[in-house]
């Protein structure tokens, strides 16, 4: 992370600084407080730069997903189905018989009337 080296330069400073002996305690206490802010920062940096390298996936994954995407999409090309035909067979011009759906004035499955 490209931002790691200033916070450890600044930490190098605030550590180094607050041991001056010509600088008030005020001074002194504010630097204390800024290091250890800068440790829990440096903490954090390095947890998630962990993070980051346990997630990352290769080229090579990535290629492998996408052929297998394809081969998938292939599969189900010839597959042209209507599908709320697929989800609702009783829908006009699914698998059972038309008769029933004509006989309601009103299709059952959202399209209002037959």
């Amino acid at each position: 992370m490209s931002w790691m080296p200033f916070i450890a330069t600044a930490l190098t400073i605030a550590e180094v600084s607050q041991d001056d002996e010509d600088m008030c305690c005020t001074d002194r206490n504010a630097l204390r407080e800024l290091a250890e802010s800068l440790r829990e920062y440096r903490q954090q940096g390095l947890r998630l730069k962990a993070e980051v390298e346990s997630v990352k996936v290769t080229e090579g994954e990535i290629i492998a997903l996408q052929l297998k995407l394809q081969a998938i999409a292939q599969f189900l090309s010839p597959l042209k189905v209507h599908q709320h035909r697929a989800l609702y067979p009783g829908h006009p011009g699914g698998l059972r018989a038309q008769w029933s759906h004509r006989k309601s004035r009103r299709c059952y499955y959202g399209h209002g009337k037959s």
